[in-house]
């Protein structure tokens, strides 16, 4: 396994086209574990921003933030940091970052259903310089060249986070997380939609070894309230 360790944005993204099978490095809980250290590596750590600031009404949170730090800070909407501590081990949420969680748009990412319903903007690197996009359309693309520097949520808003598990140190069942009218729903292996009250109705659920498609497509329907 071969770790690059760019200087810059744009050398990162070069050496990425260079080596389209390189993964991104950030915390390395996801991409180490999906790759088993045996995919070679671009380290992002040197030019990704790791604060949480404040600016025109939204908390911006670097890509690079831990996941405990972004748990810890009460600049960050409630709901997004219970999404944050809802990965169950602190040496875990020590090394995991938001920035890698999001862009991994896993359907059992801690992050993903919050980011979605809060309509998170992301500030992303595409080659070409600095852009923005929102989370929405980041997952509907899953552009895995982009490197996300950071983060932007609304302060003050107001939004609720759920979690279905088999126990507490297991990945999900199913997630789901609300926030200004919009609710999105993940299931493992590959269930992600958003939208209104019903939108888990649109989604094709699948059998795992954490239940059926049957079960996971019931804990949406009635997870907020809905029907029996």
């Amino acid at each position: 396994m071969t770790v690059h360790r760019p200087s810059s944005l744009s050398e990162a993204y070069a050496v990425k086209k260079a080596h389209p099978e390189c993964s991104y490095l950030l915390g390395g809980t996801s991409v180490l574990a999906i790759g088993g250290g045996e995919t070679d590596l671009i380290d992002l750590n040197r030019v990704v921003p790791s604060s949480i600031s404040e600016k025109d009404g939204a908390v911006i949170i670097g890509g690079g933030v831990k996941l405990e730090d972004v748990s810890s800070s009460d600049a960050v909407p409630a709901f997004i940091r219970e999404a944050a501590a809802s990965c169950p081990s602190l040496q875990q949420r020590n090394m995991a970052t938001i920035g890698g969680n999001a862009a991994s748009c896993r359907a059992d990412g801690y992050m993903t259903a919050a980011l979605l319903a809060a309509d998170a903007i992301l500030s992303v690197y595409d080659g070409d310089g600095e852009r923005t996009v929102s989370y929405r359309d980041y997952v509907s693309s899953h552009e895995s060249d982009w490197i996300i520097m950071s983060i932007s949520i609304r302060t003050g808003i107001e939004g609720v986070m759920k979690r279905v598990s088999r126990a507490s140190h297991m990945h999900a069942v199913v997630t789901a997380s609300s926030c200004g009218g919009c609710y999105a729903y993940t299931a493992s292996p590959s269930t992600i939609v958003w939208g209104g009250k019903d939108a888990y109705r649109n989604a094709e659920y699948s059998d795992d070894l954490l239940g059926s498609a049957d079960y996971k497509r019931y804990l949406h329907s009635v997870i907020f309230g809905g029907e029996k």
